[in-house]
């Protein structure tokens, strides 16, 4: 059984499979690049967050000068490949230095997972060795101040600097379950998917890298009940099947003639394990992508609010979906759109819902998810109003769209708390009792 992902993993096992990975991949690396935000915190700085990767040769990334704010660094330090199993000696023993700054690890800051991922992943185009920490269990960011030095570029709040300075895909700014982590990521170049796309009644594959010789592709079409063979010998660096319109996922695995897997696809319509989406690309923009589109394009607002996605058991981020609900019934009424981060990047949540609700259909997951949030809401509102919530489609995500009208009934609370709330701009704030309490009852007075 090839094993592409493992957890709870010990020191020992860590610096195997990465002196594992270097043996075969550091001649392709120009040297190790870590890069890392750190918080100042009663005189310590701590690890905002921390990526250490390996940069090939023909990568165009170049070096670059830390950058220091008050109680903010954005630290950057190359090393030799050679130094890498000294650098996770150190932070197995909580241990981390950059740029001569000392950072403060917890104890859930030790590397404690590996997995295999694909091209296209959150690091690069090309797959590679991800070993990651857990985080800290509560991470004490600072508040959103701007960062501002007259030196130094601005940013408005640390997790933007977080943001663009680590550069890793689908960073959720604050709702980021990565705030706190270190990650290690270990390019590997000798071959790879470079293409993966749908071309008419064709499935197209072509490869890249440096050992591209003997190569095939295993794999299999996916249906309910059964599953249609995929193998490929790849002739030159190009091969194509003929694409299967009726599945429900396809696996592709990338491997050499002694059946090391060097780069794999796995998606379905439902979710995709990496950037790449061949079901969600052709056609599946679904009714109402446009009106959400429109709202990426105007950002969050009085009638509009951005979340991405949040679990079921996540308490607090469930209370904002419902405080949101009853700012929205007692305004103008609105849309949450779950699935859309901060910046207003499509995310989608396709990946999340599939892992929430294994073994259960498409249909049942989605369902399921959407009943949460409604059960949530019902639980907590003071009265009773024709929500209405669909998935949609856009940009090879899903996202959750709940639209929320205008209350018939005015003012509505939240159960437990007893509080009323409204919409000032993109901010759900607590009604004030001088400026919006009056109207608010005025409104009722005029419904009744």
């Amino acid at each position: 059984m090839t094993k592409l992902r493992e957890y709870n993993l010990g020191h020992e096992a860590i610096a195997s499979l990465v002196h594992e990975a270097l043996a075969k991949e550091k001649g392709s690396y120009a040297g190790i690049r870590m890069r890392c935000v750190a918080i100042e915190q009663e005189g310590n700085w701590l690890n905002g967050l921390c990526l250490i990767e390996g940069v090939l040769h023909q990568s165009n990334i170049q070096k670059a000068s830390s950058l220091r704010y008050k109680g903010v660094q954005l630290l950057e330090e190359w090393t030799e490949p050679d130094k890498l199993p000294v650098i996770l000696e150190g932070i197995a023993q909580g241990r981390l230095s950059i740029d001569e700054q000392l950072i403060s690890l917890d104890a859930q800051q030790r590397f404690n997972q590996w997995a295999q991922v694909p091209s296209e992943n959150n690091y690069s185009h090309i797959p590679g060795h991800l070993f990651t920490t857990s985080n800290s269990p509560s991470f004490p960011f600072p508040d959103n101040a701007p960062l501002l030095s007259a030196k130094n570029p601005f940013y408005a709040n640390p997790h933007l600097a977080i943001r663009d300075w680590i550069a890793i895909r689908d960073f959720s700014l604050s709702n980021d379950s990565r705030i706190g982590t270190i990650h290690l990521f270990m390019p590997q170049p000798r071959a790879y998917f470079k293409e993966v796309a749908r071309k008419g009644e064709e499935l197209v594959l072509s490869v890249e890298g440096t050992e591209r010789q003997g190569l095939i592709v295993k794999g299999a079409w996916e249906f309910s009940t059964s599953l249609e063979q995929i193998d490929l010998s790849l002739k030159g660096e190009r091969g194509s099947i003929p694409w299967v319109g009726n599945s429900e996922g396809i696996e592709l695995y990338l491997i050499g003639p002694d059946e090391e897997v060097y780069d794999f696809h796995r998606e379905t319509h439902f979710w995709s394990i990496n950037h790449r989406r061949l079901f969600g690309t052709r056609g599946q923009e679904t009714q109402g992508s446009g009106a959400v589109e429109q709202f990426l394009l105007q950002g969050e607002g009085e009638q509009v609010e951005f979340k991405p996605y949040i679990r079921a058991d996540h308490t607090e981020k469930m209370e904002e979906i419902v405080r949101t609900t009853i700012a929205f019934a007692n305004s103008k009424g609105g849309t949450i759109l779950i699935g859309v981060d901060n910046a207003c990047e499509v995310v989608g949540i396709e990946k999340e819902i599939n892992n929430a609700f294994k073994g259960r259909t498409l249909e049942e997951a989605t369902e399921r998810y959407k009943g949460t949030i409604r059960q949530a809401i019902a639980n907590n509102l003071s009265g009773s109003l024709e929500i209405v919530m669909d998935y949609v489609a856009i940009q090879g995500h899903k996202v959750l769209r709940i639209q929320i009208p205008e209350g018939k009934s005015k003012h509505y609370w939240h159960q437990a708390t007893l509080q009323i709330y409204v919409r000032r701009g993109a901010n759900t704030v607590k009604a004030h009792p001088k400026h919006d309490l009056p109207d608010l009852i005025n409104a009722a007075s005029g419904q009744r």
